[in-house]
């Protein structure tokens, strides 16, 4: 399941990094819309005045381009919900796959994408259980430093490693393209295994360390 951004996430980003973040993952997205995939940078933006800005640009539209349907609370958590609406895009468009991301955003379905991600584990997962092979990914994917979390955590998963694994052996195992992007993108590995641990919530290398030296400490006190 994806992860929600944390909080202030989007308030430390500047004017410039939210209108490329915003392009690359919202682009042509309506207000409303962006308001159900993604509220805390919806609420940043027209805090920030940039919401109105950004609909002159273009970059986001002021209406939904269809009347949409009200949905009950908490429709979008029930499996079978998420899946009839899939297929009833598929009928109506006349697909045999599901549409990628952002083809479904442009037609105005960003609450069922955000509903992939936080409730199916995001597209390459829910293709899986539809029995479909993936797409490639996205342009801009590997750029996301959440995406890649979410890789790693899918492949410590699968591979049942405790801790993550040098780029090699990533890379003999198949997941060169998560092996480049960390190299590439994201400090390296023993920057991006840091964070990675913070973001499984728990103690990077250096906090053990701390951990065990104060333990050592206390213990030898109690010896005095």
């Amino acid at each position: 399941m994806s992860k929600r951004k944390p909080a202030g996430f989007y308030s430390e980003m500047s004017e410039k990094e939210l209108e490329v973040y915003t392009k690359e993952r919202h682009e042509s997205i309506s207000k409303g819309e962006l308001a159900c995939s993604e509220k805390q940078l919806y609420d940043t933006l027209r805090i920030r005045g940039l919401l109105n800005a950004f609909v002159e640009e273009g970059i986001i539209v002021e209406v939904v381009k269809r009347e949409k349907p009200n949905r009950p609370t908490r429709y979008w958590q029930n499996e079978q919900n998420r899946l009839a609406e899939v297929k009833k895009i598929m009928d109506d468009h006349n697909l045999l796959k599901l549409p990628s991301r952002a083809k479904l955003i442009e037609w105005g379905h960003s609450c069922l994408v955000h509903a992939i991600n936080s409730y199916e584990g995001g597209f390459h997962n829910f293709r899986q259980r539809l029995g479909e092979k993936n797409l490639p990914f996205e342009k801009g994917y590997w750029k996301d430093e959440e995406n890649n979390f979410f890789q790693a955590q899918n492949f410590m998963r699968k591979h049942k490693f405790n801790q993550f694994p040098s780029a090699p052996r990533l890379k003999g195992l198949g997941y060169s393209s998560l092996a480049n992007s960390i190299q590439r993108c994201h400090g390296g590995f023993p920057a991006f295994r840091e964070k990675l641990r913070t973001y499984m919530g728990k103690n990077s290398e250096l906090d053990q360390l701390e951990s065990l030296l104060e333990s050592y400490v206390n213990g030898g006190n109690q010896d005095d």
